[in-house]
């Protein structure tokens, strides 16, 4: 191959990676998850095979559940102790 033949392939290439990443910023903002969604998938096929997966907190126990949300609210409540609308 020529020198000539190996750049226009790597133009080429260069050109449908870059299109693709302008298609995935496309798609990932248009939805109401988007990022995070995106995150959460990634996380879980890279760190997740080491650390274990992400679960959801609709699909833990309901013990857990709980724990989780009363944490939150205290957290929240912590985090503004003067909002009515909390109380």
């Amino acid at each position: 191959m020529t020198n000539r033949n190996v750049r226009r392939r790597q133009l080429f290439f260069i050109t449908v990676v870059l299109l693709l990443v302008v298609r995935l910023f496309w798609v990932v903002s248009g939805t109401e998850s988007g990022w995070s969604q995106l995150w959460l998938q990634w996380r879980n096929a890279t760190w997740g095979l080491v650390a274990g997966r992400y679960v959801p907190v609709s699909n833990r126990t309901a013990k857990e559940q709980g724990e989780f949300w009363l944490a939150e609210t205290d957290r929240i409540l912590k985090l503004h102790p003067d909002d009515a609308e909390l109380l």
